[in-house]
C-alpha cells in the first residue's frame, strides 16, 4: 500500500519530529494499535499546552462533524493540535461523512490520530478515509514470532529471560500480547534484584508446574508415552485446567505436526518447514522428531478424532477427563 508505514518507520519519523496530518492505525492487534497511538502522542502534543491542544474522541460517543470542528480548529500557543479518535469501527456509520470529508483537506496545524480494530472496506467512507491517512495495519503476531517479541520486551525492561523461560510463558498465557505484557509486568516485580528470568520465575507467578503444563502434556503425546500424558492430564484437569483449553492446544499441536510432516515428505528445507508451521526455530527440531512417531495417515486420522472430542465435550454430557483420555488413547495406540 502506497501511504502504509511499519513501525520502525513510524518510530524514526515521530522521534525527529515529522508528523502526518492523519494516521489510521488498525488491526487485530490493540495492543500494538494503542501503542502505536501513545507513541505519536507522545511526541506531537507540546506538554506544556496539552491541556489546549489535545482531544480525545471514542467513536461509540463521537460524531463526526465534532471531530472535523475540532481538528480544523488552530492550535493554542503551540505548532499543533492533536485529535486522537478511539475505536473508531465503533462509531455510527452515518456520522462519518464530515470525518471523511475533512481527511480531502486536512488542516496543516493539525495531527489527527484514528485507531480501530477491523477497517470495513466495503463503507466509502472508511475506504476514503484509509486512501488519504498513514497507515499502519497491526496484525496478530504468529505463533512463531512471540518467542521474540516476548525476549525484546524482556530486554527493552532491562531484564534477559532463557528459552524455556520464553516457551512456558506463551504456553501458559497464550498469545495475546496484552496478556503476556500483564504477566510480564508481574515476573519483573518478583524478581527482587535478578535480572534474568528464568522457568522457575515464570511458574511462581503464572501459577503453573512445570511437570503438569500444555506444552509438557503436548510433548508426551507427541512422544507417544500413553501414562505419562494421561498422568499430567489428571493433573492438570485437577488444578481446574479447562477440558477446552487442553483440547484446543492438543489440536493446535497436531496441526503444526502435519505441517511439519507434509513439509519433509515435500522435500522442503528446515527455513520453508518453520514459515509454512509457524513455530519458532528453537522448537522445530522437537516437531520434526514427533512426527517420526506418526504416520501421515495418523496424523490425518487425528483431526477426525478432535472432531469427535470436540463434539462429546459440548453435548454428550460425559465427564471431559474421560473424553479427553479417550481422545489421546486413540491419538497414540492408532
Amino acid at each position: 500500500m502506497k501511504n502504509g508505514i511499519d513501525i520502525a518507520r513510524l518510530q524514526k519519523n515521530v522521534k525527529s519530529g515529522k508528523f502526518a496530518a492523519i494516521y489510521l492505525f488498525y488491526g487485530e492487534e490493540d495492543l500494538l494499535v494503542d501503542e502505536a497511538v501513545d507513541l505519536v502522542v507522545k511526541h506531537a502534543v507540546d506538554a506544556d499546552a496539552a491541556e489546549f491542544n489535545f482531544d480525545l474522541f471514542y467513536g461509540a460517543d463521537a460524531d463526526g462533524a465534532r471531530i472535523f470542528q475540532t481538528a480544523s480548529s488552530y492550535p493554542f500557543i503551540a505548532e499543533r493540535r492533536v485529535v486522537v479518535v478511539r475505536e473508531l469501527h465503533k462509531m455510527n456509520l452515518k456520522k462519518l461523512e464530515p470525518l471523511a470529508k475533512y481527511t480531502d483537506s486536512p488542516s496543516p496545524t493539525t495531527c489527527l490520530i484514528l485507531a480501530a480494530g477491523k477497517v470495513d472496506a466495503r463503507n466509502k467512507w472508511l475506504r476514503k478515509i484509509k486512501s488519504n491517512a498513514i497507515t499502519l495495519e497491526c496484525k496478530r503476531l504468529y505463533d512463531n514470532q512471540l518467542p521474540n517479541w516476548i525476549k525484546s520486551r524482556v530486554k527493552a525492561n532491562g531484564f534477559s529471560i532463557d528459552e524455556e523461560a520464553v516457551r512456558l510463558l506463551h504456553a501458559n498465557t497464550g498469545n495475546s500480547l496484552r496478556d503476556l505484557l500483564n504477566e510480564l509486568d508481574k515476573i519483573y516485580l518478583n524478581l527482587n534484584e535478578k535480572k534474568e528470568i528464568t522457568i522457575t520465575d515464570i511458574q511462581d507467578v503464572v501459577g503453573v508446574s512445570r511437570e503438569f503444563s500444555v506444552f509438557e502434556l503436548s510433548n508426551y503425546l507427541g512422544e507417544r508415552k500413553l501414562s505419562d500424558t494421561l498422568r499430567v492430564l489428571g493433573q492438570m484437569l485437577e488444578n481446574g485446567e479447562p477440558a477446552g483449553r487442553i483440547l484446543a492446544m492438543l489440536l493446535r499441536h497436531f496441526v503444526i505436526l502435519n505441517k511439519v510432516k507434509y513439509g519433509m515428505l515435500a522435500g522442503q528445507s528446515q527455513r520453508e518447514i518453520q514459515a509454512a508451521a509457524r513455530v519458532s526455530p528453537y522448537f522445530l527440531k522437537d516437531y520434526i522428531l514427533q512426527t517420526k512417531n506418526f504416520s501421515s495417515r495418523a496424523l490425518q486420522q487425528a483431526f477426525h478424532f478432535f472432531l469427535t472430542a470436540d463434539i462429546a465435550l459440548k453435548s454428550s454430557g460425559q465427564k471431559p477427563r474421560l473424553i479427553l483420555e479417550m481422545l489421546i488413547y486413540s491419538l497414540i495406540t492408532s
